[in-house]
């Protein structure tokens, strides 16, 4: 059986409000978990944590409908977004405050965060493009859309060091670890809007 990975323990915190944390840190107050499988255990720590809970009806559909859901909830158009798999939690502050920088000065309207020249997450996709995703059919999720884009697309180098996806097993339910990776069919993504 797998685990349920926004709620396994990282440090004192689970992945969930670690990875809202880090956000926060960073100077992003308007984040959204956009949730679907097992809400009824997550929603209450999303909100104690001042993160906004969104429902994806239609999360069996995949990924990239969370990410949609997470999109449509957008109540007042900001300039950009990042979206960021539960299962990738152990980005940097340092990065993305190297991106949130970066996005002042660059004229592009995706910036993928770089370590040793290969992309990682969280990505930070402009609001301008919204209209476009939400019109995708969805085959090959949002990173085939955003290849559709490269036009648009630039490179930040960042000093992240681990290769940070939870995608191996967790032994007698230890905490996570760098490295280690969790089964699941829950998808979530955290949508933070800039």
């Amino acid at each position: 059986m797998g685990k349920f990975k926004p709620l396994l323990p990282m440090g004192e915190k689970s992945v969930l409000e670690h990875t809202i944390d880090l956000f926060m840190q960073a100077g992003i107050c308007d984040i959204r978990v956009v949730i679907g499988h097992r809400t009824e255990e997550i929603v209450a720590l999303i909100k104690a944590t001042g993160a906004e809970a969104i429902e994806n009806p239609h999360y069996e559909s995949g990924m990239f409908s969370s990410i949609k859901a997470g999109i449509q909830s957008l109540a007042k158009p900001k300039e950009a977004f990042f979206v960021l798999p539960i299962d990738i939690p152990l980005v940097r502050r340092q990065s993305l405050l190297d991106l949130l920088n970066a996005w002042k000065n660059y004229k592009k309207k995706i910036l993928y965060p770089t370590f040793i020249n290969r992309r990682r997450h969280p990505p930070i996709i402009s609001t301008t493009l919204i209209q476009d995703i939400l019109a995708w059919n969805g085959i090959g999720g949002l990173r085939s859309f955003l290849k559709q884009h490269e036009h648009h697309a630039d490179e930040v180098p960042v000093a992240d060091i681990v290769a940070n996806h939870m995608d191996i097993s967790v032994q007698n339910g230890a905490p996570f670890q760098a490295g280690e990776v969790v089964y699941s069919v829950f998808i979530s993504v955290i949508s933070l809007w800039i």
